[in-house]
Protein backbone atom coordinates (compact mmCIF):
# COMPACT_ATOMS: atom_id res chain seq x y z
CA UNK A 1 0.00 0.00 0.00
CA UNK A 2 3.20 2.10 0.10
CA UNK A 3 2.75 5.39 -2.19
CA UNK A 4 -0.97 3.99 -3.09
CA UNK A 5 -2.10 7.99 -2.09
CA UNK A 6 -0.10 9.35 -4.28
CA UNK A 7 -1.75 8.48 -7.54
CA UNK A 8 -5.07 6.71 -5.77
CA UNK A 9 -8.32 8.76 -7.02
CA UNK A 10 -9.43 11.25 -4.65
CA UNK A 11 -13.25 12.75 -4.35
CA UNK A 12 -14.18 15.20 -2.19
CA UNK A 13 -17.50 15.21 -0.42
CA UNK A 14 -19.81 17.47 -2.37
CA UNK A 15 -19.86 20.97 -1.73
CA UNK A 16 -16.75 20.74 0.30
CA UNK A 17 -14.86 23.87 -0.98
CA UNK A 18 -17.91 25.75 -0.32
CA UNK A 19 -17.56 24.51 3.24
CA UNK A 20 -14.54 25.62 3.52
CA UNK A 21 -14.80 29.04 2.00
CA UNK A 22 -17.42 30.26 3.67
CA UNK A 23 -15.63 29.10 6.85
CA UNK A 24 -13.37 31.06 5.91
CA UNK A 25 -14.96 34.16 4.93
CA UNK A 26 -15.61 34.28 8.68
CA UNK A 27 -11.97 33.53 9.90
CA UNK A 28 -12.63 30.21 11.28
CA UNK A 29 -9.52 28.07 11.96
CA UNK A 30 -9.86 24.16 10.90
CA UNK A 31 -7.78 21.49 12.70
CA UNK A 32 -7.97 18.46 10.67
CA UNK A 33 -7.82 15.01 12.60
CA UNK A 34 -6.55 12.12 10.59
CA UNK A 35 -6.69 8.07 10.85
CA UNK A 36 -3.87 8.02 7.91
CA UNK A 37 -0.49 7.60 9.06
CA UNK A 38 1.28 10.84 8.95
CA UNK A 39 2.93 10.37 5.27
CA UNK A 40 -0.63 9.13 3.70
CA UNK A 41 -2.08 12.30 5.29
CA UNK A 42 0.68 14.51 3.70
CA UNK A 43 0.16 13.22 0.22
CA UNK A 44 -3.80 13.29 0.53
CA UNK A 45 -3.61 16.94 1.29
CA UNK A 46 -1.00 18.30 -0.90
CA UNK A 47 -2.77 16.58 -3.81
CA UNK A 48 -6.11 18.38 -2.98
CA UNK A 49 -4.28 21.47 -2.20
CA UNK A 50 -5.78 21.04 1.79
CA UNK A 51 -1.95 20.95 3.25
CA UNK A 52 -1.56 23.69 6.22
CA UNK A 53 2.00 24.57 4.30
CA UNK A 54 -0.12 25.55 0.85
CA UNK A 55 -0.98 29.00 0.64
CA UNK A 56 -4.73 29.31 0.41
CA UNK A 57 -5.15 25.77 2.00
CA UNK A 58 -8.45 25.64 4.30
CA UNK A 59 -6.32 23.29 6.84
CA UNK A 60 -4.55 24.94 9.71
CA UNK A 61 -3.09 22.17 11.48
CA UNK A 62 -3.43 18.28 11.71
CA UNK A 63 -4.08 15.83 14.12
CA UNK A 64 -2.94 11.96 13.54
CA UNK A 65 -5.76 10.28 15.41
CA UNK A 66 -3.20 7.36 16.28
CA UNK A 67 -0.92 9.85 18.38
CA UNK A 68 -3.78 10.74 21.17
CA UNK A 69 -6.83 9.20 22.97
CA UNK A 70 -9.81 10.55 21.90
CA UNK A 71 -10.19 12.58 24.90
CA UNK A 72 -7.14 14.42 24.33
CA UNK A 73 -7.79 15.44 20.75
CA UNK A 74 -9.81 18.14 20.61
CA UNK A 75 -7.94 20.34 23.31
CA UNK A 76 -4.56 18.90 21.17
CA UNK A 77 -6.64 20.89 18.54
CA UNK A 78 -7.41 23.85 20.33
CA UNK A 79 -3.89 24.30 21.45
CA UNK A 80 -1.79 24.03 17.92
CA UNK A 81 -4.75 26.75 17.33
CA UNK A 82 -4.24 28.99 19.80
CA UNK A 83 -7.03 28.45 21.68
CA UNK A 84 -6.82 28.63 25.81
CA UNK A 85 -9.31 25.46 25.89
CA UNK A 86 -12.34 23.92 23.80
CA UNK A 87 -15.16 26.02 24.92
CA UNK A 88 -15.24 28.18 21.34
CA UNK A 89 -14.13 24.66 19.36
CA UNK A 90 -16.89 23.01 17.56
CA UNK A 91 -16.19 19.41 17.11
CA UNK A 92 -17.53 17.40 13.77
CA UNK A 93 -17.00 13.80 14.03
CA UNK A 94 -18.48 10.74 12.33
CA UNK A 95 -17.42 8.29 15.02
CA UNK A 96 -18.56 7.95 18.38
CA UNK A 97 -15.74 7.43 20.26
CA UNK A 98 -14.72 11.05 18.72
CA UNK A 99 -17.46 13.12 19.55
CA UNK A 100 -17.63 11.34 23.21
CA UNK A 101 -13.91 13.15 23.44
CA UNK A 102 -15.11 16.13 22.16
CA UNK A 103 -18.09 16.37 24.90
CA UNK A 104 -15.53 15.52 27.51
CA UNK A 105 -13.29 18.32 26.67
CA UNK A 106 -16.52 20.71 26.27
CA UNK A 107 -16.53 21.92 22.83
CA UNK A 108 -18.90 24.47 22.26
CA UNK A 109 -20.89 22.00 19.69
CA UNK A 110 -20.95 18.44 19.08
CA UNK A 111 -21.68 17.59 15.66
CA UNK A 112 -22.22 14.01 14.27
CA UNK A 113 -21.89 13.25 10.56
CA UNK A 114 -24.20 10.76 9.29
CA UNK A 115 -21.85 9.18 7.09
CA UNK A 116 -18.47 7.23 7.19
CA UNK A 117 -17.77 4.31 9.11
CA UNK A 118 -20.72 4.84 12.16
CA UNK A 119 -24.73 4.87 10.95
CA UNK A 120 -26.82 7.25 12.11
CA UNK A 121 -28.26 4.98 15.17
CA UNK A 122 -24.93 4.82 16.91
CA UNK A 123 -24.02 8.46 16.38
CA UNK A 124 -27.14 9.41 18.23
CA UNK A 125 -26.07 7.72 21.06
CA UNK A 126 -22.89 9.89 21.29
CA UNK A 127 -23.61 12.96 23.50
CA UNK A 128 -24.00 15.82 20.79
CA UNK A 129 -25.87 18.85 19.66
CA UNK A 130 -26.87 18.15 16.61
CA UNK A 131 -26.61 15.16 13.38
CA UNK A 132 -26.18 16.67 9.72
CA UNK A 133 -27.07 13.93 6.96
CA UNK A 134 -24.12 15.90 4.87
CA UNK A 135 -21.56 18.66 5.77
CA UNK A 136 -23.76 21.25 3.13
CA UNK A 137 -25.85 21.64 6.25
CA UNK A 138 -23.45 23.27 8.67
CA UNK A 139 -23.34 26.79 7.42
CA UNK A 140 -27.39 26.99 7.85
CA UNK A 141 -26.97 25.09 11.14
CA UNK A 142 -24.44 27.77 13.19
CA UNK A 143 -26.17 30.77 11.34
CA UNK A 144 -29.44 29.08 13.48
CA UNK A 145 -27.59 28.49 16.60
CA UNK A 146 -24.73 30.54 16.81
CA UNK A 147 -25.99 34.60 17.75
CA UNK A 148 -24.09 37.41 15.69
CA UNK A 149 -22.09 38.63 18.77
CA UNK A 150 -20.52 35.09 19.16
CA UNK A 151 -17.26 34.84 17.48
CA UNK A 152 -17.46 31.80 14.67
CA UNK A 153 -15.64 29.21 16.64
CA UNK A 154 -12.43 27.31 15.71
CA UNK A 155 -13.20 23.78 13.92
CA UNK A 156 -11.87 19.83 13.72
CA UNK A 157 -12.65 18.09 10.96
CA UNK A 158 -11.63 14.17 10.39
CA UNK A 159 -9.94 12.67 7.68
CA UNK A 160 -10.77 8.56 7.54
CA UNK A 161 -9.31 5.50 5.65
CA UNK A 162 -13.35 3.93 6.24
CA UNK A 163 -14.90 5.99 3.10
CA UNK A 164 -12.33 8.10 1.37
CA UNK A 165 -12.37 11.64 2.66
CA UNK A 166 -14.41 12.56 5.41
CA UNK A 167 -14.81 15.88 6.85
Amino acid sequence: MQGFYQTAALEKIPQIDFIFSWLRKRAVSICLISDFSREDTETILRRLSWHPSTEGSPIDAIILRRQLAPAQIFSRAAQLLGLPDCSTSIALADQTDLLRGAAASRCLLNIGLNYGETNAREIAKAPLNTQLDAIVELPNYLLQHLSLSQQMPKFGFRLSQGGGFLL
